[in-house]
């Protein structure tokens, strides 16, 4: 998988919002965690098809690149970091790994959900 800027990220991000707006609709940005955008979609952008033609077109594999880079230090791997600690255990260093943790020690995701 291509290595991707934050530059790079950016600029897609752009050209998939400007696509939505040219469609008449705006995403909401909530700011960013992790250099990544948070943002919602209008309900009308999904349903009018809008919203998939965009993303596919401007966004998606720049967008998938860049969280896969990134999922070590996304905000999941820090809640399961916490929740591995909670149940006694030394987390690993990479979020497969600290999943496989979970797994090998028998608990279900959801006990980690207090720590969100």
């Amino acid at each position: 998988m291509k290595e991707v800027t934050y530059d790079e990220y950016q600029a897609a991000f752009t050209a998939y919002s400007s696509c939505l707006e040219d469609a008449g609709y705006s995403l909401r940005i909530d700011g960013e965690d992790n250099q990544t955008v948070q943002f919602s979609v209008p309900s009308g952008a999904v349903a009018s098809g809008a919203d998939q033609k965009c993303y596919d077109e401007h966004f998606a594999s720049i967008d998938s690149a860049w969280q896969l880079a990134r999922i070590d230090t996304s905000n999941s791997a820090r809640i399961l970091r916490a929740c591995l600690e909670g149940l006694g255990l030394v987390p690993a260093d990479t979020y497969e790994e600290m999943n496989k943790q979970l797994f090998d020690a028998g608990e279900d995701p959801s006990v980690c959900s207090d720590y969100s």
